[in-house]
């Protein structure tokens, strides 16, 4: 037996995830404080689209924050299994102004040309064709590499023209790069929202025609941006440098590679004292948190579909059992139904959490609209139910024990 500072809720969902673990020893959780209420249920959300999700999560925080105005940002934290996942709840956090700190398995973050070097290659890979009238199509989940690319090196692309163009993202329900040719800009400010599409077209052009590899994909991102220069200008630019490219080489393939190195802050901006978390589930373990949202929780993301193929579900399950049992107060559970181009459908995860444990009907709750938000709308907290008595929970971890042990002696 372990003790927990979880509210009651939350330990017997965790109870519930280990055993429906078939190699785990039987374990259970009790709230340090036995005479502690139940807290509030789990609630679980689904989100049409990633962007939709991030806006979910923005609701969240701001929920929080109306209930409880003194709650630091810090206390707060959105996990994810992969991290692509958090792209999207990023750009939501960052267009509302919410502080943020990123955690992620990357350490230590690389300079800002290497940073921005990568970006240039995901918002190159993240182009499609075959969209209406042959146009081109973006992947909004390579919003924050457009917005790198803009940044540097430098085109003239300031915060309100930037501003201004993800509002009309926002608000037609599209990719930063896709909404470019619809945003009503002057000539000037065209030539350098376009000038970036270009540069990137032409590396997306080029690692298809050479067939290129994770490496020569980056080195003909770095020249076709004109960073290529500044990579040599010192020894410690020139190590990053190297270390990148040689992380590239293992990555297999350039879309490997794209998803590995798709997350950090926007070069030159400073860490806030008091910040949401984003993290990894690797890097949240022996981490707590007041508030957690688990985002991400689709078939093939989680349980990530490599682990499907590899017969490895139960290392799988057991990251979702150290998401849930990082969240002290209340817990948030999402997943999309579309991401990335490809459907989706909840996590097998969600059904190992008993249904008395969650919100009334928020299985089928969703982040409706393509708007973000607005701060003065109001969201109802979550209720608290009444969840199983431990007599119950005791007998569900019985039942595990007794099935492992006549598992064992046949």
């Amino acid at each position: 037996m372990q003790q927990s500072r979880s509210t009651p809720t939350i330990l017997r969902a965790a109870n519930a995830i280990a055993a429906e673990d078939p190699e785990a020893l039987p374990k259970i959780l009790r709230p340090a404080d036995p005479k502690a209420p139940p807290g509030p249920s789990i609630t679980i959300r689904e989100a049409p689209i990633a962007e939709d999700e991030g806006r979910g999560a923005l609701a969240w925080l701001q929920a929080l924050r109306r209930r409880q105005p003194e709650l630091l940002w810090r206390k707060c934290a959105v996990l994810v299994r992969a991290g692509f996942v958090a792209e999207p709840i990023l750009a939501a956090l960052r267009q509302a102004d919410v502080p943020v700190r990123l955690v992620t398995d990357r350490e230590p973050e690389p300079p800002k040309e290497v940073l921005a070097t990568m970006a240039w290659l995901r918002l190159a890979m993240s182009r499609s064709h075959g969209g209406k009238l042959g146009a081109d199509v973006w992947d909004p989940a390579a919003d924050d590499a457009f917005r790198r690319a803009c940044a540097f090196p430098a085109r003239g692309i300031g915060g309100a023209l930037f501003g201004r163009l993800r509002e009309h993202a926002a608000e037609r329900g599209f990719a930063l790069a896709a909404a470019v040719a619809t945003l009503p800009a002057t000539p000037a400010e065209r030539q350098g929202l376009e000038a970036v599409l270009g540069v990137a077209g032409e590396i997306a052009d080029g690692v298809a025609r050479k067939t290129l590899g994770p490496a020569d994909a980056l080195r003909l991102a770095a020249e076709a941006s004109e960073i290529a220069e500044r990579l040599g200008l010192d020894g410690k630019l020139g190590h990053a440098w190297t270390v990148a490219l040689r992380a590239a080489e293992q990555a297999g393939s350039v879309a490997a590679y794209c998803d590995g190195a798709a997350l950090g802050a926007m070069p030159g901006e400073a860490e806030p004292a008091d910040a949401v978390q984003v993290l990894t589930l690797h890097r949240a373990k022996g981490l707590e948190f007041d508030h957690v949202l688990l985002a991400g929780l689709e078939e093939g993301v989680w349980p990530n579909w490599q682990a499907e193929q590899r017969g490895a579900i139960a290392e799988e399950r057991r990251l979702f059992y150290v998401g849930v049992t990082r969240a002290r107060h209340s817990l948030q559970l999402s997943w999309v139904r579309q991401r990335r181009g490809w459907a989706g459908k909840p996590s097998r995860f969600l059904a190992e959490i008993p249904k008395a444990l969650t919100e009334a009907g928020a299985v089928s709750g969703r982040f409706k609209g393509s708007r973000p938000a607005s701060r003065t709308t109001a969201v109802q907290p979550t209720r608290p139910v009444k969840p199983p008595s431990q007599v119950e929970t005791d007998r569900l971890v019985a039942e595990f024990t007794a099935r492992k042990a006549a598992k064992a002696s046949r």
